[in-house]
């Protein structure tokens, strides 16, 4: 009896310590000051959507069917980028510049900012054109359905460092 009452006694202590220490512990990257995000980085580059009909209308920038479709998908890497865990900080803006043919092929801008003083190691690893790409191309390869008009389709994704 004095075995498990010990036992527990023992347990209890455990239990409380990680609960005073998970509440007292902040972590460190959580701790970031957006407004010394000055030094801009963009990507661009394309995708196809083969569920999607191409028509002129698309061409169009002002058109209902162009802005529908435009602001689906900026929404859509919106939220990708905004969720990813090593990107969503330095994340700005998601932007479809246009529609060509081809299916549908869409041409896309991506901006992010990063600090200064850190700009260096964030361009060669964390902001690099490569784990930009394969955060998006993962998330390419993890959609639901191959049916959906929104579909984009993984092997058509290019990108580039750029304006």
């Amino acid at each position: 009896m004095v075995i498990i009452f010990i036992l527990i006694v023992v347990i209890a202590v455990i239990f409380t310590s990680l609960a005073i220490c998970a509440a007292i512990h902040q972590d460190e990257d959580d701790i970031f000051d957006p407004s010394s995000f000055t030094v801009i980085q963009n990507f661009r580059g394309s995708f196809q959507m083969p569920n999607q009909v191409f028509t002129e209308e698309l061409t169009t920038n002002s058109s209902n069917k162009s802005q529908t479709l435009a602001t689906e998908l900026g929404a859509k890497l919106s939220d990708l980028y905004k969720t990813s865990s090593a990107l969503g900080r330095y994340f700005i803006n998601a932007e479809i510049r246009a529609f060509r043919n081809g299916s549908v092929i869409a041409d896309y801008k991506l901006t992010f900012h990063m600090p200064e003083e850190e700009k260096d190691p964030l361009r060669n690893f964390t902001l690099s054109r490569e784990m930009v790409y394969n955060v998006f191309r993962q998330f390419l390869y993890d959609q639901e359905s191959e049916s959906d008009p929104m579909f984009i389709d993984p092997a058509s994704l290019k990108m580039v460092l750029g304006n």
